[in-house]
């Protein structure tokens, strides 16, 4: 509704850049301290699976870093708890259709929704249309908040009674796939694809084969997207003046 009468543009349009930058900031340190949170549970691993990322980085293999530590992370899982792997059986499952009650709306209104909207608003749209303006300038003109924030909500109700979690496009996404080396729109169709594959042919099984991977190294995952997020263009630029207003921010 928002995005159809044009709000969410004329939103990004009043909100200062120093803003953006300031809720950037805080978003992006925000999952930096929790890749540092789970990296602590196994330090070790941890420490090892971000060397490993950061070695690939000045590399020609850096769009492989973090498939590549996805990967060794797993067989290394599976190795330390042999009788954990699943048996997997391959069949073919479509999710339930279930309209929600009235009861669950209002539920989601003000337990999801309402917390929800200024974030999303800020860094799903508005910010995320900024950055892929500034990697993609050529479709700078596509990439609009309004369109951003219309296909977030066109996605999450078509989804939302097939039981999927809510969505939304997210600069944190953006800036992590970008930095490993993504350029086109392959990259998330390639993800969007392997998860529907997953979905579809492992159904609850496609959980059980993902908790393999141990959370240390996920955390690694999670500190680079966080510090790459945080620490922005505008932020390196910025003024004096500007940084303390995105600190307080």
């Amino acid at each position: 509704v928002l995005a159809g009468f044009g709000l969410v543009g004329r939103l990004g349009r009043l909100i200062p850049h120093t803003v953006m930058s300031g809720i950037q900031l805080g978003v992006g340190l925000y999952l930096a301290w929790a890749g540092l949170k789970l990296i602590h549970q196994q330090p070790w691993l941890g420490v090892a699976a971000l060397l490993l990322l950061l070695v690939l980085q000045p590399t020609r293999f850096r769009p492989l870093a973090a498939l590549a530590l996805i990967a060794a992370a797993a067989v290394w899982g599976g190795s330390q708890s042999p009788g954990s792997m699943p048996a997997l059986e391959i069949a073919w499952r479509l999710p339930r259709f279930e309209l929600p009650g009235m009861g669950a709306l209002w539920e989601s209104l003000r337990d999801v929704l309402l917390p929800q909207l200024a974030l999303t608003l800020t860094n799903a749209t508005v910010i995320t249309a900024a950055i892929a303006a500034d990697y993609f300038p050529e479709d700078r003109a596509r990439i609009t908040p309004d369109r951003l924030a219309m296909s977030t909500g066109v996605m999450n109700l078509v989804l939302a009674p097939l039981g999927a979690f809510p969505m939304c496009h997210g600069a944190g996404g953006l800036v992590v796939q970008h930095r490993f080396g993504a350029r086109t729109g392959l990259a998330p169709a390639i993800f969007g694809a392997a998860c529907l594959v997953s979905g579809l042919l492992l159904g609850e099984q496609a959980l059980a084969l993902l908790s393999l991977l141990p959370m240390a190294a996920i955390g690694a995952l999670l500190l680079v997207a966080g510090l790459n997020l945080a620490i922005s263009k505008p932020l390196r630029h910025a003024s004096p003046y500007r940084l303390v207003v995105i600190g307080v921010i």
